[in-house]
């Protein structure tokens, strides 16, 4: 049985959730004239992807400036935004923002570059009222299939800071610390702590896919994983195996690398 303090913090959790939608229906729309796709009811996006906490749970809450976190991580988390369908993305730069491909669309099939009705809330960390709101211009990038899940949207008024691409990076990482900031379950911003890298377990795969030890929940889905040596983002969060998460690496996506170098020459 609940008790009245567990009651209060789902109520709380959900009166937050709430207002978060809010926020971007009445930012994007008022940009776009589009309604905007309400996180609450497009949860199911999210929830299309598996959570999996691996042994105890280590998400922490972060801090309204990060300042619970490692020094080195700090900096990042105003480059970790929230998408409006329940999912969580990072801007690499040039107003490019990365994500799971399922959080877009669901159908692998789906080529469109319309998102008028998507949305980024940017700075949502605990307590933290001055949110941003980017809206999203076009997909740029995507793909959805049985091994393969990233998207690239294009935003207007992306956070100053970003994160920095590996796109060399692949199956040398294993065994190597990474880490994952992501929205679980649409609560503000969490830390999963230190974890691992491991090779999937289909060869025919492991040199675009691999497993994680980073715990997540819907709402992780297209959180980046990031080194925690070079501090790069070395592959995308896109859910669950039998014993532990699963991601894509970067440097396996050849319209990221495409993207990037194009907005580098410009």
């Amino acid at each position: 049985m609940k008790t009245f303090f567990q009651h209060t913090a789902s109520l709380r959790e959900r009166l937050h959730q709430l207002t978060l939608s809010l926020i971007l229906l009445a930012s994007v729309t008022a940009c776009s004239g589009a309604p905007l796709q309400s996180g609450i009811h497009q949860l199911h996006l999210a929830n299309s992807s598996q959570e999996k906490i691996i042994g105890e749970n280590d998400l922490t809450p972060v801090a309204l400036e990060g300042e619970n976190l490692p020094i080195e991580l700090r900096p990042l988390v105003k480059t970790i935004g929230q998408l409006n369908v329940g999912c969580t993305a990072t801007h690499i730069g040039k107003g490019l923002v990365l994500t799971a491909g399922h959080c877009i669309s669901t159908s692998p099939r789906s080529s469109s570059k319309s998102c008028r009705t998507l949305g980024v809330v940017w700075g949502n960390t605990g307590g933290n009222k001055n949110l941003s709101v980017s809206k999203c211009l076009e997909v740029a990038a995507r793909t959805y299939n049985a091994h393969t899940d990233f998207a690239v949207l294009r935003v207007a008024n992306p956070p100053e800071s970003s994160i920095e691409v590996d796109l060399e990076t692949q199956p040398s990482t294993l065994n190597s610390n990474i880490t994952m900031l992501s929205f679980p379950r649409m609560r503000p911003l969490e830390w999963s702590g230190r974890c691992a890298v491991s090779q999937y377990n289909d060869d025919s795969v492991a040199w675009k896919k691999f497993l994680h030890s980073c715990d997540s929940e819907s709402g992780s889905s297209g959180a980046v994983l990031i080194s925690t040596s070079s501090i790069k983002v070395i592959g995308i969060h896109g859910g669950a195996s039998d014993e532990l998460n699963y991601g894509m690496y970067t440097a396996a996506i050849n319209e990221l690398k495409t993207l990037l170098q194009s907005e580098t020459k410009e």
